[in-house]
């Protein structure tokens, strides 16, 4: 009987622990959805960087080998929901902390940063991934 309980007690541990860890990044060959601060590749050889600073805060940057391409202009809490998505359009960062950005891709590789005000969001809703469209599409409707 006390193995028994001893197994339980185990089992209940386990479910606890495991089921803590809700945010899963969905970065598949270098591209898409990260939510887990870190170092990316992207599939177009650039490094995507996610660091925290010493009072929970998080900052992101972008670079080609060691040249920074851009960087956020303000941290954001790393209590609020936020991701960063990578796709062939640029990078898409939402937070529920400081707001939404559009990092656009021009055609001589540079990138051009776009605050995804409500204009914006009209603007490029077409092109935006499905996970920033459901989060920002009822808030200009």
């Amino acid at each position: 009987m006390r193995k028994y309980l001893v197994f339980l007690i185990m089992i209940l541990f386990s479910f606890i622990f495991c089921s803590c860890e809700k945010v899963k990044n969905q970065w598949i060959d270098g591209k898409g959805l990260i939510q887990i601060k870190g170092e990316y590749n992207t599939f177009d050889n650039y490094l995507v960087l996610i660091k925290e600073l010493n009072d929970k805060k998080l900052v992101y940057s972008f670079k080609k080998g060691k040249q920074l391409i851009f960087e956020s202009d303000y941290s954001f809490s790393s209590l609020h929901r936020w991701y960063l998505i990578y796709d062939e359009k640029g990078l898409w960062f939402y937070s529920g902390d400081i707001g939404s950005i559009y990092w656009k891709r021009k055609e001589n590789g540079t990138y051009q940063q776009v605050l995804l005000d409500k204009e914006n969001i009209l603007k490029y809703l077409e092109i935006m991934p499905k996970e920033l469209k459901r989060d920002l599409e009822d808030w200009v409707i």
